[in-house]
């Protein structure tokens, strides 16, 4: 009797060991599930913090940049209307176009971090787009216009093979379809396109019939791309030389572009597209002057629209009066901020008008794009 009371009190006690035994197997598999869960979990929730921290960081010091940008802009502008009440000209001996003054200018903008360059080119040096018709009836070329745009392709195409293809005829009766009124008139030449051209095109699209509003969009003009538009590696794009904007401050709210060419500022491909074709070689000549005369601090020189017979061999130059002028309300102003590594570049276009009420000078933002 006291074996067997032995032996269940063994077999209780093995039962007992037993039980906890397969608690614990229970209790670590139930342990090993739960960490499988939340390991992962855990890493998960430790990268998606720290990603989250990253964005914010990065949010905060673009948004800090974009502020640095604008302030550039802000501060260009300043320094143009204050550039008008010194001279009614424009020219590339102005503050506005030294880039010793803007860097001074820029350095005058307190950052607890960071700086912000600042770059103004005038944008009336460029070939106005809008101006190769006659805006507002906009069904006719202007015809000096249709000899600048001539005259700047055939000395693109001339001057590099990059351009050995281009079809100056074709992309001025293609951008003169793509600007005027009369989609439903005859196109331009042999050679221009209407909208019945580019809805064959893949995908299609209708002609602007109106102003371009964007550079960009002269890529889907007939006889243009985006290749001869911005240009490869060394060789310059088409767009360097243009610009949409160009309606003449008398013009209120009419679409009116006088197409006048500032000569003060006009780079020398422009130069020479100004000049009649017998007399293009001469472009550099007048360059050259123009650089001298700066150097020599020569600026009433450019009060004349007509300096351009002082340079040598100008004597006897004609240049179109409609194409030219010494003054400008048009410029563009890049501010590229930065902070250690990171950057951001504000791009204005900016206009520079009078208030008709207290005759003080102003300037707008027409355009502005962040990259």
């Amino acid at each position: 009797m006291a074996m067997d009371s032995q032996d269940q009190r063994t077999k209780g006690i093995r039962r007992i060991f037993s039980r906890l035994a397969c608690q614990r197997g229970i209790a670590l598999l139930v342990t090993l599930s739960v960490m499988a869960v939340l390991v992962p979990a855990t890493l998960e929730l430790n990268r998606y913090v720290r990603t989250s921290v990253t964005k914010t960081s990065a949010a905060k010091e673009r948004l800090a940049l974009s502020y640095m940008a604008d302030s550039g802009i802000e501060a260009a502008m300043a320094l143009l209307i204050a550039d008008k009440g010194q001279s009614d000209a424009d020219s590339l001996a102005e503050d506005w176009a030294n880039p010793e003054k803007l860097a001074l200018l820029s350095a005058a903008i307190p950052f607890a971090r960071g700086n912000v360059t600042i770059r103004i080119a005038d944008e009336k040096s460029r070939i106005q787009v809008n101006a190769l018709v006659d805006f507002p009836e906009s069904r006719a070329f202007n015809e000096p216009q249709r000899q600048l745009w001539d005259r700047i392709l055939r000395g693109l195409s001339m001057g590099s093979d990059f351009y050995r293809d281009l079809d100056a005829t074709m992309v001025i009766n293609s951008l003169k379809d793509w600007l005027d009124s009369g989609d439903e008139e005859a196109i331009t030449g042999l050679s221009g396109a209407e909208s019945d051209y580019y809805e064959t095109l893949d995908p299609p699209y209708q002609s602007r019939n109106g102003p371009v509003m964007i550079t960009d969009e002269l890529a889907r003009v007939r006889g243009l791309n985006r290749a001869y538009l911005y240009g490869a590696q060394e060789i310059p794009g088409i767009a360097d030389f243009l610009t949409p904007f160009g309606i003449s401050p008398e013009a209120g709210n009419a679409l009116i572009y006088d197409g006048k060419i500032n000569i003060n500022t006009a780079s020398l491909p422009v130069l020479a597209a100004m000049l009649p074709v017998e007399s293009t070689d001469l472009a550099q000549a007048i360059f050259e002057y123009r650089r001298t005369a700066i150097d020599d601090d020569l600026l009433d020189l450019f009060t004349d629209p007509e300096w351009y017979r002082s340079a040598p061999g100008c004597a006897d130059l004609e240049i179109d009066p409609a194409l030219i002028t010494v003054s400008s309300h048009l410029f563009r102003v890049e501010s590229n901020a930065s902070i250690d590594s990171r950057q951001l570049t504000v791009t204005a276009v900016i206009r520079r008008v009078q208030d008709s009420r207290s005759g003080q000078w102003k300037a707008e933002i027409l355009r502005r794009t962040t990259q």
